[in-house]
């Protein structure tokens, strides 16, 4: 079963519309990452726990602009909350003391992730974007699916790997990785690594 994203509401479509196309595309990808892989498994440095059910995800751009993406989980239903640059008086106001939304407001009138990647797809420049991280993307993709399969956790792959988790969160990030660091990974979760080459 799928997980599903959702928007909490117009202002935060628009939030996130207004992202730079790299920027858009790279929380694409991740929120794609969740879909298919659920929350719990894709991890740092996508995302990471927060407390209770609130969570952090980070997209970073060329320019190098951030933003602090704030999700809630319910189930298998992620609720996009709210997107920060930066903490200011403005963002704060009228919401709960750490500059978030309260959760328990989270109601059923949300806005499926998926007419935004729609309307982002429309546009042959955001396209290009999207399509030139796909191959860091399927890597991050191949990496995780391999983990969850042995059933192992990051912590747990370090441990096998003799590294840290940040170490493994950062090569589950797709970062392009030496090929001995990929063989290492791969024989922490049991597998081996295999390369090939396609027409471009």
């Amino acid at each position: 079963m799928r997980w599903r994203v959702e928007i909490l509401n117009q202002a935060v479509m628009e939030v996130l519309d207004a992202l730079p196309r790299d920027m858009r595309a790279k929380l694409d990808h991740i929120v794609h990452l969740i879909e298919e892989l659920g929350l719990h498994q894709v991890r740092e440095l996508y995302v990471k726990p927060l407390r209770d059910k609130l969570w952090e995800m980070r997209v970073k751009g060329r320019e190098g602009m951030a933003r602090a993406i704030y999700i809630t989980v319910k189930g298998r239903r992620i609720v996009i909350l709210h997107a920060f640059r930066k903490k200011t008086r403005e963002d704060t106001q009228g919401r709960h003391p750490n500059g978030l939304v309260q959760i328990e407001g989270v109601g059923l009138m949300t806005i499926p992730f998926s007419e935004l990647r729609k309307k982002w797809r429309k546009d042959p420049k955001y396209r290009k974007e999207y399509e030139a991280l796909e191959p860091e993307y399927q890597l991050a993709r191949e990496l995780i699916e391999a983990r969850v399969k042995a059933g192992l956790t990051q912590e747990q792959v370090a441990q096998r790997m003799g590294t840290s988790q940040p170490t493994v969160a950062r090569l589950e990030s797709g970062h392009k990785p030496s090929l001995k660091t990929l063989e290492r990974y791969a024989e922490a979760v049991g597998m081996k690594v295999g390369i090939h080459l396609i027409a471009g």
